[in-house]
This record gives C-alpha cells, sequence and structure tokens, in this order.
C-alpha cells in the first residue's frame, strides 16, 4: 500500500526531473522512489570572504519523518561554502521550513542560498557568524551570482502541478 510519504517522495522525484538543467543537476539513490539525492549546482558561491568558486554539491537526506520534519542537507564540495546558514561542518541550517515545501523547491534555495539572496538570510540565528558579519558588512555586493533560474513553461507548469497535488 502506498503511503502519504510514498507518494511525496514519488512528486518530489518528478518535480526534482523538471528541475534539472545546466545550473542544477542531481543523482539519486537507487531506492524507489529516492530518499537521498546528490545535487550540484552550478553557480557562483563564496567559500570564505572575497574567495569564490562556480560549483557546488549538497547532499540531501529525505528522513523518515519527512516531509514533516525538513530534509537533512549538507554541502560536501570543499572548501564549503561561506554563508550565514551553513554550519562548519556543512550541514544547512533549514529554518522556515514547511512540509509544503518541495523537495524542489528546497533545492531552489539551496541555490539562492549559494548566491547569498540577501532576502533569505536570517540574521537572528546565524550558523556561521563570521559570515553573518560579512553578509552585514558586504549587502550592496549581493547576490554573488545574479543567474537567474529560467524553467521553460512545461517545466513550471509540471512543478506547479506537482506542487498543488500534496
Amino acid at each position: 500500500m502506498r503511503t502519504a510519504r510514498t507518494v511525496r517522495l514519488e512528486n518530489d522525484y518528478l518535480a526534482m526531473q523538471a528541475l534539472q538543467s545546466d545550473v542544477i543537476k542531481w543523482e539519486a539513490d537507487r531506492r524507489v522512489p529516492p530518499e537521498i539525492y546528490a545535487v550540484d549546482f552550478a553557480l557562483r558561491g563564496m567559500i570564505g570572504p572575497e574567495a569564490f568558486r562556480d560549483t557546488h554539491t549538497v547532499v540531501i537526506k529525505l528522513l523518515p519523518e519527512y516531509p514533516d520534519r525538513p530534509p537533512l542537507a549538507k554541502f560536501t564540495s570543499r572548501p564549503l561554502l561561506y554563508h550565514p546558514h551553513v554550519f562548519g561542518n556543512g550541514v544547512v541550517c533549514v529554518g522556515g521550513y514547511s512540509p509544503d515545501e518541495g523537495l524542489a523547491v528546497f533545492c531552489l534555495r539551496l541555490a539562492k542560498y549559494i548566491q547569498f539572496q540577501p532576502y533569505l538570510i536570517n540574521t537572528k540565528s546565524p550558523a556561521n557568524k563570521a559570515a553573518l558579519q560579512w553578509f552585514e558588512q558586504n549587502r550592496d555586493q549581493l547576490p554573488v551570482d545574479p543567474v537567474g533560474f529560467v524553467l521553460d513553461v512545461h517545466d513550471r507548469l509540471l512543478l506547479l502541478l506537482i506542487v498543488l497535488e500534496d
């Protein structure tokens, strides 16, 4: 019998397929539906004050309590992303998560973290205080990568339908 969680994981997998692009690529574990994704982002992000890299990898694990609990996300590319919401071990602080946020939308949020989009920074709950201090002193330099996420009409409709089904 298909559980609500299984249906959600299947819908997440479909939405992730629509997200696949030159900017966001991923591989999933062999489970059907998958519960672990390795996501590669071809985006410029900070790896230290005034230091940048153009590719970043995040491993995302969907726990048994997902979607009621947020995914676990960890940057595995080294050096790590320099961001107020990334701990020194690469784990992402996922504050503001809602069970309604599908995996593809969560990946877009991670992409915007890489770009250092200012509107996503919670200054009251930093995982990296040095990155928060840099942010507060350099807001005029953000985002560090202005690439927008362009999905064609078909992909947007597919993502919308999948989100609406949940």
